[in-house]
């Protein structure tokens, strides 16, 4: 009876949440703020056939957009590294050496992985532009800038997508897993996932692991918005009304 009330709360409650976790900071990952203070409004109009753009729309501190963006990193680290290291213990684990360099890989992973979500859903006229943008001809203007942000937008919504995707399905193939083991009375994937606790060594080494990766992750977070930040003018912009 316990191992369905567990299964109810893994399948109704924490999926549920994780996927909209990852879902709700994945979009603001990939989505790029105006700055208040440095970045100019009125540079959009000419660029993009939208409404007029005041100072006041959609703009922040550069603070408030580290913030945000930190903020966002730090909420998906958990479901990615679970992820990841779902991945390892479920194909390579076999001893405790497997276990320790699964939870360093996942880190390690984690890290890259939402620095290059960052770029990737945020390209630039130099870096990351999306292919179809040249192939753009249209001589009138107003068309042609129409069609520039739908390339845009779905070049985000596609990067954005696959991240997606890929760490949603890891999560669900190892939940699937711990759920078969529970029905079927099993514990080879459980009792692999749980060496992480169980191991007085694996325990410390996540606690030595845990803060560094925070630092390097708002450090290596910081460094990508100042270079946004001075590639304001080739950022290629998406905006939602």
């Amino acid at each position: 009876m316990l191992e369905y009330a567990a299964l109810f709360f893994i399948w109704f409650i924490f999926v549920p949440i994780t996927i909209m976790l990852i879902s709700n900071n994945s979009s603001k990952i990939g989505f790029y703020h105006i700055s208040k203070l440095s970045e100019s409004i009125p540079i959009l109009n000419t660029i993009y056939s939208y409404p007029e753009i005041t100072p006041n729309d959609r703009v922040e501190s550069f603070f408030d957009k580290y913030i945000e963006v930190a903020a966002s990193n730090c909420r998906l680290s958990a479901p990615f590294i679970f992820a990841f290291y779902s991945i390892v213990i479920t194909t390579k684990l076999s001893n405790t050496i497997d276990v320790k360099n699964g939870m360093i890989l996942s880190f390690t992973l984690t890290i890259i992985v939402l620095i290059l979500m960052r770029f990737l859903s945020n390209p630039t006229v130099h870096f990351f532009k999306p292919i179809l943008l040249s192939l753009i001809t249209q001589p009138n203007q107003t068309e042609k800038r129409r069609l520039e942000n739908y390339v845009i937008k779905d070049h985000k919504e596609r990067i954005i997508s696959f991240f997606f995707a890929f760490f949603g399905a890891a999560i669900l193939v190892s939940l699937i897993l711990v759920s078969y083991d529970m029905l079927s009375g099993t514990s080879s994937t459980i009792t692999s996932f749980l060496q992480l606790t169980q191991s007085p060594d694996i325990g410390s080494l996540f606690v030595q692991i845990l803060p560094i990766y925070v630092i390097i992750l708002l450090v290596l977070t910081f460094f990508c918005e100042i270079i946004f930040k001075t590639s304001f003018n080739k950022i290629l912009f998406h905006f939602l009304h």
